[in-house]
């Protein structure tokens, strides 16, 4: 739980930082697009890590080491 706490902070940001560069860019488009950029990948991960973090609380006793078990892939 605290990894995905981290991570989501990290996540959010990169958004925050990616904001700031789209609004600090005025006239510089190479900027704005990586600003534009940040923004859309911080936003994903953070998305995606609150889904995980949705799943741990109803379920603590989640093991995400289950992902990788492959005889439950080939089924």
């Amino acid at each position: 739980m605290l990894y995905l706490t981290v991570e989501l902070t990290l996540d959010l940001l990169a958004c925050l930082l990616g904001g700031i560069l789209m609004l600090r860019a005025r006239d510089n488009g190479p900027k704005f697009w990586w600003g534009s950029i940040a923004l859309a990948i911080g936003g994903v991960f953070a998305w995606e890590n609150i889904g995980w973090l949705l799943i741990v609380a109803e379920e603590p006793d989640y093991r995400f080491t289950d992902l990788l078990d492959m005889e439950k892939m080939l089924k």
